[in-house]
C-alpha cells in the first residue's frame, strides 16, 4: 500500500542566473512498513525536501501524494490541519548538525507514521470497524 508518492518535485530559490535549485526532479514513493533515509552533505537539499513533505513549505513544482491525495492540491487551512508538524529553525538547533539531521528524519518519520496512522482509521471505517 503506497502511504506517499513525490513526482517530479522541484524547489527553486531565486531566478535567472541566481537560481538555486535546492530540490531537483525528484520522485520516489514510500510504501507501508517501509523506511526511508534521506543522505547527503549539506546544501544538498535534505531540509528543504523535508519541509516541502511536511508542509511548511510549497514546491516549485511537482506533485506530493498522500493517502492518494495531492497535498498542495488543498487550501491552506486543510494543509495546515493535515500536517501537525512544526516547523524549526536551524538558528534553534543550536548548530549541532546531528541534532539537525536528526529533528529530520524524526520529522520525515512522523510525517510517514500519521499517514499510516489515517490509511489504517480509513480502512476500518469502511470495513464498518
Amino acid at each position: 500500500m503506497e502511504l506517499m508518492r513525490i513526482e517530479h518535485l522541484t524547489k527553486v530559490y531565486g531566478s535567472g542566473e541566481n537560481a538555486v535549485h535546492a530540490v531537483d526532479d525528484v520522485s520516489f514513493s514510500v510504501e507501508k512498513g517501509e523506511f526511508l533515509a534521506i543522505i547527503g552533505p549539506s546544501g544538498s537539499g535534505k531540509s528543504t525536501l523535508l519541509h516541502i513533505l511536511g508542509g511548511v513549505d510549497r514546491p516549485t513544482s511537482g506533485k506530493v501524494y498522500v493517502d492518494g491525495q495531492d497535498v498542495y492540491a488543498q487550501d491552506e487551512e486543510a494543509l495546515a490541519i493535515r500536517w501537525h508538524m512544526g516547523a524549526y529553525d536551524e538558528a534553534y538547533r543550536g548548530g549541532s548538525r546531528a541534532m539537525g539531521a536528526a529533528m529530520d528524519c524524526c520529522a520525515l518519520v512522523l510525517a510517514l507514521h500519521q499517514a499510516d496512522m489515517r490509511a489504517s482509521r480509513e480502512e476500518k471505517r469502511r470495513e464498518g470497524v
